[in-house]
């Protein structure tokens, strides 16, 4: 199976954010928070990657519960999501840009 080079990056990028930096920015956000960040393009030469589809996904531990929240990056790959609660205690959240299907 073959990974297009900005998935693998924003894939790994998501997970290190998420894994390193998770307490910090998404559970110490009151509710009602902002997440935003910058997809960029892993790839030589590559274009920016504006225009791309970027998903929080927020786990609550109670019966399973996912929130999904979608928006657009912009013409420089920054995207922002707004209002966005924060994961319940022992919940966790994913970024995860869709790019190329």
């Amino acid at each position: 199976m073959r990974f297009h080079p900005l998935t693998l990056l924003a894939a790994l990028a998501a997970a290190f954010l998420l894994t390193v930096l998770a307490p910090a920015v998404l559970y110490a956000q009151p509710a009602g928070g902002a997440l935003s960040g910058t997809l960029v393009n892993g790839t030589d030469g590559g274009d920016t990657p504006g225009g791309v589809a970027v998903l929080l996904h927020i786990f609550g531990v109670a019966a399973g519960a996912v929130d999904t929240y979608e928006t657009i990056t912009d013409a420089d790959g920054a995207f922002r999501f707004d209002d966005v609660p924060a994961p319940d205690a022992g919940g966790s959240a994913a970024v995860v840009a869709v790019y190329g299907g």
